[in-house]
């Protein structure tokens, strides 16, 4: 209906007008002429509004395309300033929009790299979990076997005649005596199968508390600066900590420990120290191979000493050598085994730059990896 008007409303004019006219002028050319004029007046007045109005739209469709755009870029929308001072204001909120997109940049980077690591820690836990189910499986069918071997060991005793026995004399004695023996191993072997059992759980147990361990140290370790406590430490006090714990992973896999008192005392954090060094000592054992060797001892590097741990394993590619401190790296070692989280190596440098010291790795593959420690410390920041 509104299209219909708009269609015949400027025809209808133009006729009212030259009506008018007409009867004003009684039928006089020059009225005509006069209508004529106020029809194209009245032509241009109504055109130029429309073209007007065509221009408003457009302009506004312009802004509102251009606000969106800007939207998605993430850019401050702002009016046209007025004055120097609006200008100067305009900037100043600009820069800090542009100060919130970086933090907000920052934070799902972060988050993504929160949810990575969770969903590797997860896969890093649910192997540990597997493997003693399988152990906790394997000990339960050697039960279930030891005791039918037991009852049916009592079955025969039962079933045995007495008087047969005694008319069978000592050749019959003699025969009865060897299942004797043969149970006695059978159960010693058990009994040291089972202990095997339990040690291995009680590995697996220890990787699952060293894996939660490294989670907790990496949400603790951006924030570290309020956690930390120096104080002069004995370095060889913190060494036989950790090497207390990971003893039984030794024993497991029957490493070589060559040990030469350090006798240094530092002056440091001893509880992230001995997180270090216990990753480092971790890392050593993973990848020695079996009946291999570890050595920590001291060692002269351009004029300092500096505390060395040492492995024959299967050392670290040279190319993946500039790279291994950093976060989620973990190289060609990592991507063959599928045991590497490529955390630990991250969150020792990481500390380490927090108190001030020095870590710093050389292998070969092949024939072994040694880590380096320099706990010289020039100038200490306090955040």
């Amino acid at each position: 209906m509104r299209n219909v008007r708009e269609v015949l409303g400027l025809p209808l004019g133009i006729v009212g007008i030259f009506v008018v006219i007409w009867f004003l002028y009684d039928g006089n050319i020059a009225g005509i002429w006069y209508a004529l004029l106020l029809s194209l007046i009245l032509l241009g007045g109504i055109g130029g509004l429309k073209i007007r109005k065509q221009r408003k739209k457009e302009k506004m469709l312009k802004e509102e395309r251009d606000s969106l755009e800007a939207r998605n870029a993430g850019e401050c929308i702002l009016p046209a300033a007025g004055s120097n001072l609006e200008k100067e204001y305009q900037e100043l909120v600009r820069s800090l929009e542009e100060l919130c997109r970086e933090i907000r940049s920052e934070e799902r980077i972060g988050r993504q790299e929160m949810s990575d690591f969770y969903g590797m820690w997860v896969h890093q836990i649910k192997t540990p979990i597997a493997a003693m189910q399988l152990m906790l499986q394997s000990a339960d069918s050697c039960a279930m076997y030891r005791g039918a071997f037991g009852q049916a060991k009592e079955e025969k005793a039962e079933k045995e005649d007495p008087e047969e026995k005694e008319d069978l004399g000592v050749i019959a004695e003699m025969a009865f005596e060897v299942p004797e023996e043969t149970d006695s191993e059978r159960e010693t072997e058990y009994a040291e199968e089972a202990r095997q059992r339990i040690r291995e759980l009680k590995m697996e147990l220890f990787r699952i508390e060293r894996y939660v361990e490294m989670v907790l140290t990496y949400l603790r370790v951006e924030d570290m600066s309020s956690d930390l406590s120096f104080g002069l430490c004995d370095l060889d006090q913190v060494l036989h900590r950790s090497l207390k714990k990971y003893s039984q992973m030794f024993i497991l896999k029957k490493i070589h420990l060559e040990y030469q008192l350090v006798c240094q005392t530092v002056l440091t954090d001893e509880k992230w120290l001995q997180f270090v060094l216990e990753q480092l000592l971790s890392n050593a054992v993973k990848y020695c191979k079996r009946e291999g060797n570890i050595k920590i001892y001291r060692e002269k590097k351009d004029g300092r000493t500096v505390l060395v741990i040492e492995d024959d394993g299967i050392g670290i590619q040279a190319e993946d050598l500039p790279r291994v401190f950093e976060k989620g790296f973990t190289g060609f070692n990592g991507r063959s085994d599928k045991k590497s989280t490529g955390i630990g190596l991250y969150l020792c440098k990481t500390v380490f730059d927090r108190l001030r010291h020095r870590i710093w790795v050389e292998s070969e593959p092949g024939k072994g990896t040694k880590v380096f420690l320099d706990f010289y410390r020039e100038e200490l920041e306090v955040e």
